[in-house]
């Protein structure tokens, strides 16, 4: 079993699955989009709470470019879920954070959890 690597990474917030998606595991990026279950810049509204998607660009749409970031597994991840849930706050699309975590699937697909350090920049 390989174990998780702990990394740190810098992103723009784009989007987030929507909250109570249709499925818990996806097989891509794809799978989730064709499921409607992905809420990108310029939804009519972001329901999504638990994790963000971050990309390297701020305004990406391409799922396989991002890494979704899992906001409520460690105390510090709940503290950044106050900061960059978009559920109520679509004005955080393109926010900049910074997280350290471990590189794990989140919804299967590819992410960071288990966060131990943030930061945000508006």
């Amino acid at each position: 079993m390989q174990m998780a690597k702990l990394f740190a990474v810098k992103g723009y917030v784009v989007g987030c699955i929507k909250n109570n998606p249709s499925k818990t595991s996806y097989k891509s990026f794809d799978e989730a989009k064709q499921a409607g279950d992905i809420e990108w810049a310029g939804a009519a509204e972001f329901t999504g709470y638990s994790q963000v998607f971050i990309a390297d660009n701020a305004e990406e749409t391409d799922g396989s470019k991002c890494l979704l970031v899992k906001l409520n597994d460690t105390d510090a991840a709940k503290s950044l879920r106050d900061a960059a849930k978009l559920e109520g706050h679509p004005e955080r699309i393109g926010m900049t954070v910074y997280v350290n975590g471990l590189k794990k699937a989140n919804y299967g697909l590819p992410g960071i959890r288990e966060i131990d350090a943030f930061k945000v920049e508006e």
